[in-house]
């Protein structure tokens, strides 16, 4: 499961990683007109909120692509902490030689079912 997550951390990651990557590339270092640009982090930011199309024009919301982007941040966070959790018990019983003490009961058990669902 854990290549599963990583690779479902990469696609989500991708686009992100490669727009900041080309706009550090174009990046102007020395502006002549210091109103028409604006930084990498609000770029990022409506390249986002716009769903990677005319991010350049301002904010307009893409509610489809948007809700996307939450699902996926949402999943790869809830896996991630699971992820975490699972190898940090596996840690403990490897270096201790004994069973880790752990139950899916409450919270650790919904987060998995709700993981689940999601994937």
């Amino acid at each position: 499961m854990q290549w599963i997550h990583v690779t479902a951390l990469a696609v989500f990651l991708a686009p992100y990683v490669g727009f900041v990557v080309r706009q550090c590339l174009y990046a102007n270092f020395i502006v002549k007109n210091p109103e028409s640009t604006i930084p990498v982090w609000e770029a990022l930011f409506r390249y986002i909120w716009n769903g990677g199309v005319s991010w350049q024009e301002g904010f307009s919301m893409n509610f489809l692509s948007f809700g996307c982007f939450l699902f996926g941040l949402g999943y790869n966070m809830l896996y991630g902490v699971l992820l975490w959790k699972t190898k940090s018990l596996k840690l403990q019983q490897e270096a201790s030689g004994l069973p880790a003490l752990f139950s899916l009961s409450g919270g650790w058990g919904n987060a998995r079912r709700i993981a689940c669902w999601l994937f």
